[in-house]
């Protein structure tokens, strides 16, 4: 700390006599006022702290002291054990039946996440096994036939079951959680048909991707859940509903690419317009539960299947060159991929092709292609 005095010492007068010299009465002045500086000092000091300064402390000749490696280390520890200590009070203040809920969406999403992939690896497998006669066109007649069943009922199902189960879900998620109200779609009748109805599709070996029904699927089961007896408070109180759904969106995007941060992230995309910033713990903690439970199933069900291998390490060189220009290539047929999707679903628009009658036809002559085109190489076949 450093002294300063809040009162400046007072000149005393002294009566000199003639005979004095110049020099004799400077250096008395001048020892009188270091006393009485001195007194000054000892009755009302002022302190300045190293308090006021939390980052930077203050040296004696009143100059801001450099930060050291510990300080940055010390500063940085308080702060993360501030907000940790200010997220667990939040966590025990808060509801605990919301935490025991969240978590019974991330298991609950875990379990349907694994089923599907399950029985769509079944679907596939029994294709191929029938599919193998020995003759190449009568294999490749029966591949396209079992493809183009699987899919044929898949638009079935949600033809006749629930139409609402059609798509997507998140353009209609996006919607939802920004306060519009979408009737039949988070029903357990939409739950049932988007199962099976993604089941059939992904069975039959169209190129399709699960993210989107998984968010559906995901949103469901958490708006259900919340109409149960122990939750329905949840379900009762719109705001904390919404939080339910969002956190939903993210075990969905959880469950089918194995990523919590990713699916904490994909629930921000979402919900785009307003975002809880306390509703990112409720993410994570959602996901790392379904993360958990599904890492869980798939080591149960490969145990004995693998055994551990020595791989001898590589060192690329040049060739590491030859993969990106394998990215940049890989980039340009995407970017042209997506442009010709476009002017596609401009043309289902226009012709108007998913209307219920004409969905079958379109469904056929999409698969048959697929599979007439997909059929002779070997790594497209899916």
């Amino acid at each position: 700390t450093r002294l300063t005095s809040n009162r400046t010492p007072c000149r005393r007068s002294h009566r000199m006599s003639s005979g004095d010299s110049e020099e004799k009465m400077a250096d008395s002045l001048k020892h009188v006022l270091i006393q009485d500086g001195e007194d000054d000092l000892e009755e009302t000091p002022t302190i300045i702290r190293d308090e006021e300064f939390p980052e930077m402390g203050m040296t004696l000749d009143g100059k801001r002291r450099s930060l050291m490696p510990s300080d940055v280390g010390m500063i940085c520890l308080n702060r993360f054990l501030e907000a940790l200590k200010a997220c667990w009070t939040k966590v025990i203040e808060s509801n605990p039946m919301n935490w025991v809920y969240l978590a019974l969406v991330g298991v609950c999403m875990a379990f349907t996440g694994y089923a599907v992939e399950s029985m769509v690896l079944f679907l596939q497998r029994s294709r191929a096994q029938i599919a193998d006669t020995g003759s190449y066109v009568g294999d490749w007649a029966l591949w396209v036939l079992f493809s183009l069943l699987f899919l044929l009922l898949s638009a079935a199902i949600t033809h006749i079951v629930q139409e609402n189960a059609a798509g997507s879900g998140i353009p209609e998620m996006k919607s939802i959680l920004g306060g519009v109200v979408v009737s039949k779609y988070l029903t357990l009748r939409t739950l049932v048909t988007k199962f099976f109805g993604l089941i059939f599709s992904l069975g039959s070996g169209i190129p399709i991707g699960k993210e989107g029904p998984f968010v559906h699927m995901s949103a469901i089961i958490a708006t259900q859940l919340a109409s149960l007896t122990p939750f329905r408070y949840i379900i009762h109180n719109p705001y904390l509903i919404r939080q339910m759904q969002s956190v939903a969106v993210a075990v969905g995007v959880a469950a089918c690419f194995g990523a919590p941060v990713g699916g904490v992230l994909f629930s921000i995309e979402v919900t785009c317009t307003v975002f809880n910033v306390s509703n990112l713990w409720k993410c994570f903690y959602g996901s790392a539960w379904t993360i958990l439970v599904y890492r869980t199933l798939h080591e149960i069900a490969s145990l004995g299947k693998y055994e551990f291998t020595d791989l001898d390490q590589e060192e690329f060189g040049p060739v590491l060159f030859l993969f990106i220009i394998i990215g940049i290539i890989c980039g340009l047929v995407a970017a042209g991929f997506l442009s010709m999707f476009t002017e596609w679903q401009k043309l289902i628009t226009k012709y108007n092709l998913q209307r219920p009658k004409r969905r079958y036809g379109f469904v056929s002559v999409v698969v048959v292609s697929l599979g007439l085109l997909a059929y002779p190489f070997y790594s497209l076949r899916i």
